[in-house]
Order: C-alpha cells, then structure tokens, then sequence
C-alpha cells in the first residue's frame, strides 16, 4: 500500500481526548483539516476546531504540554499550536509530504517526510523559532511511521520497504536499518529504550525490535487483519495494536514479555489513532471515517466504557498533553497575631499529591489548603512541599509525544517569608473608683490582669498604679505583656486584681471586666 494511498484512505484528523488524570486530547481531523480539543472535565470537545493545514495525518504534544505539532501531509508543512489558547501560532514548511511527527524529551520536533519518488527526509525544527534546524537527512524510502528513542538520541522511521531506518539526530545521518517485513506503518518505541513495536499492515503481524542489537526478536506476532497504529502503557508491559480491517476494527492487547497476544477486541470505529492516559487507565481511538468519534475503552479489559466523543472529519491522529511534574507555588499572605493564617497550594494537582507545610515557627500541616496561627510577631519562612507518587516522578516516552514529563524528583519546595503584622495591643479597661466616705482624699490604686486563680496567679500585663479623688472614678487601661498579646488579643474579658489603698487600709479585689479595644 503506497503512502500516498494510505494516506488518502488514513488521513484522519487528531482529537484531543480526555483522561483520568485530567489531561487534555488533541485529535487530528485528517479530511477536516482541523484539530479538534476535548476538554478532560467535560467530556466533550472544545470549539471551535483548531484550522490546520491539509490532510493533518500525525501530531505530537511538547513534553511541558505547551505546545502541540501537527503533520499536514498535502500541505507539505508543520502547524504549531499553543495548548494555552488552542490558535495556530506558526506554519513551517518541510521537504516532502510530512507523514509522521514526534517530540523528542527534550522538545526537538522531528518530522518525517516522504513522497512518491521514493525519496523523504528528517527534518528537525526548532519550537522557540519555529524554524528548520540544519539540512533535512534524505533517505530513499517512502516513510510511513516515526518514532524517537527516549534518550532523544535515535529517530526510527518505518519505510515502505519493509525497513526501520535508524538515524543519528546527533551525526545527521542514517546509522543502520533492520528488515521487518511487509510495509510498516506506524512504530513505537517502550519507555525503556529497549525494544520498538512495528504493525505489519499487510502480513498482519507485529513485529518487535531489539533496538540494541537492531534485530526482529523472535517471530512476528499474528493479530487481526490491517495492523496500523501501535500504543505502549506507560509501564511498557503492553502494546495496543489498531486493526483497521473491515467490518469489524479491533484492538489487540500484546504482553511484551511473552510476545504474545493476550487480548482481542472489537471496536465500533477503525482506530487509526491510540494513545493513552499517562496513568494508563484509559485508552483513547481516533475512529477514522467510519464514525468520526473517539472511543474510550478500558486497556485492562479492553471494553468500550462512556458515550463515543464527536470530533472533526476523520480522525486519524491523537495524543494527550503530558502529565507534568509537582509544583510547589503558593500565595504569601499578610497574617495578624493570634488570628489564623490562610495558606492554599496553586495549582492543585492531582488527588495523589501529597501537600506538606512547614511554618517556620515548629507548626506544620498536611493538605492543599490550610490554616496556621502564629502566636508571636516575625518573619517567617513558610516552606510547601508537594510530592505525586504518580507517573511524573519520572519520565515516560514512547515514540512521539511522552506521556509524563517528570524530572526525576516526587517534591518541589518554595520558601516564601511571611510578615506577621502585629496589631495594637489590646487595651484592658479597668475603672476604678474612690468611696465617697473615705478618709483620705486620694485612694491610691495598682491593677494588673492575671491569669488563673488569685493565689498563685500570673500577671499578663505591665502594672499600673494611679490615683483616684475621693468620690470619684477613673478608666485604667492596662497594656498586656509581649509574650501575652496574641492570647489576650483573643479574649473578650480578662481577670484584672486590683490593689487599693486609702491611707494605711489595703484592698485586693479580683473580677472579671469586659476587655474594651
């Protein structure tokens, strides 16, 4: 089946499609010349379609998830898009017809390209240029298929020859071939770097590489008629293999390990596109021509769950916006003493992220939003820890577009200084009055707020004496102690101790007065 003729049956565009981690899909409309976006929250497609070139038959998403590269085939170039407002940002043109596009780890686009001369080439393009970087590396083959080597070092292009090219991106040019049999279409590659799984469209078969030693290992593996697209799980146990044979399209289920078929099924539409969430829970088909429509199913069981999602006019390619590393962001507030501190992570994450707090003063807590009270003035440095034991602990690629771009670290920390604004300390208002039968003409006070009970009590505020006229009264007010403001900042009443004296008679009175601010 020549390129050209693939296509023109293939061309079927890219859907985003949505996944239990939240991460969005983007599918190509081959005949639509669109890409249309489905909105993980929703289930449903974002609109309008995202206009591309002709005949978008591959695209690729950028491993920080910013941008996504689609292949237009008769247009003879590449459109990017930015995943932020989902518009077209630039158009690079390519040698040849681009078949095939993946991103390596790293971010560099690699295009494959081919046409009916039996003549293509690897074209490397810049993303913050937008431009071609070097000269293309020809070969003499028409190319169906393209994959990239997690190290980013090998790109890997099916041929219609029955050949996977090895090309050095590093050298620029072709390094080794392997002959895998009748004309491959589609290839990819498992997280370990380790082998690279070919469909055989028309031996309908699968063949494995050791990308080691650049062998087929063992004998191709029968499947369902017309093997086109190959998807790898995240943890590179399985493969899932696109049968387009009609009328009944299924995908088959390969254990790597035993290289063998473990499961088949059928599907409502031809999956010319699989890809799956970075978890691997779901599994997601751009259904062709025939339906129009991405289909969820299940990769354990590989039954269809959730209502087939619309999408543009064939849809042949898809992918889904790599699940990106812990953040650890958060806003820093202006916090008063004695009064909690609200504290929230953003962005939240996924519910597998674990959030960890650490105030600076000894506190700590546990959660995406919290609250911590600081009960003396400062400032103090407020540490969030956030860590996933989710797939994006470490990277996760398999051919095209990553499924986890993890650095390596579970945990991210940010420390931020917060200011503690220490507000007026609370006026204890005490009066006090001088008996209108006393001897003296003065009545000499001293009061002070306690805590407890009278005997043994501990003073809270600073002393004060006055003086008071004999039949009249006077407001005291009595200013707490330092280590005492943020309790009594609290209260709505206190235990003052007043000490009286008129001439040599001496009182002690204790009673509780309302606290006056």
């Amino acid at each position: 089946m020549t390129f050209i003729g693939c296509a023109l049956a293939i061309l079927i565009g890219l859907l985003p499609a949505t996944h239990a981690l939240g991460q969005t899909v983007y599918v190509a409309n081959a005949a639509g010349k669109s890409v249309s976006v489905i909105d993980p929250q929703t289930g449903a497609t974002l609109a309008p379609p995202i206009p591309v070139g002709q005949a978008p038959t591959s695209i690729a998403i950028s491993p920080d998830g910013s941008r996504a590269v689609v292949a237009n085939f008769f247009s003879g170039d590449v459109s990017i898009i930015d995943t932020s407002t989902n518009r077209t940002i630039g158009t690079v043109p390519v040698a040849y017809e681009p078949g095939a596009v993946a991103i390596a780890p790293n971010g560099t686009v690699v295009v494959a390209s081919g046409s009916n001369l039996d003549a293509g080439a690897i074209s490397v393009i810049d993303l913050a240029t937008q431009r071609v970087v070097g000269k293309p590396i020809p070969y003499e083959h028409r190319v169906h298929g393209l994959a990239i080597t997690p190290d980013g070092h090998t790109a890997l292009v099916a041929t219609e020859q029955g050949k996977v090219l090895f090309i050095d991106l590093l050298a620029d040019r072709i390094v080794g071939e392997t002959h895998v049999g009748g004309s491959p279409l589609r290839i990819a590659v498992t997280p370990d770097g380790r082998y690279a799984v070919v469909p055989l469209f028309e031996t309908d078969a699968v063949s494995i590489v050791d990308l080691s030693t650049r062998s087929v290992v063992g004998e191709p593996i029968p499947v369902d008629g017309s093997p086109y697209e190959a998807a790898i799980s995240p943890d590179g146990r399985f493969a899932y293999i696109g049968n387009l044979q009609l009328p009944t399209p299924s995908v088959s289920k390969i254990d790597l390990a035993a290289h063998r078929v473990v499961e088949d099924a059928p599907v409502e539409g031809q999956p010319w596109g699989i890809t799956l969430s970075p978890d691997g829970s779901v599994a997601y088909l751009a259904g062709g021509n025939t339906t129009n429509r991405v289909e969820m199913i299940d990769p354990a069981s590989l039954q269809q769950f959730g209502s087939p999602v619309e999408v543009g006019f064939q849809p042949e390619a898809i992918a889904a916006v790599p699940a990106q590393p812990p953040q650890a962001s958060f806003t820093v507030p202006t916090g008063s003493l004695g009064v909690p501190t609200q504290f929230a992570a953003t962005p939240l994450l996924r519910p597998s992220a674990i959030y960890k707090w650490s105030f600076g003063d000894g506190g700590t807590a546990t959660g995406p939003t919290v609250a911590h009270t600081y009960m003396s003035a400062g400032d103090f440095p407020v540490t969030l820890t956030v860590s996933d034991q989710g797939c994006s602990t470490a990277p996760i690629f398999t051919g095209q577009t990553a499924y986890c771009n993890g650095s390596g670290l579970a945990s991210r920390t940010q420390i931020a200084a917060i200011p503690i604004a220490t507000p007026p300390p609370s006026s204890l208002a005490v009066r006090v009055a001088c008996p209108r039968k006393a001897r003296k003409t003065l009545c000499r006070f001293k009061l002070r707020a306690v805590a407890g009970k009278e005997k043994g009590a501990t003073s809270k505020s600073t002393v004060v004496r006055t003086t008071v006229r004999r039949g009249r009264s006077k407001v005291v007010r009595l200013e707490p102690r330092p280590r005492f403001v943020a309790k009594l900042a609290l209260a709505t009443r206190v235990l003052i101790k007043v000490s009286r004296s008129i001439g040599r008679a001496r009182w002690t009175d204790t009673r509780w007065l309302a606290v006056v601010r």
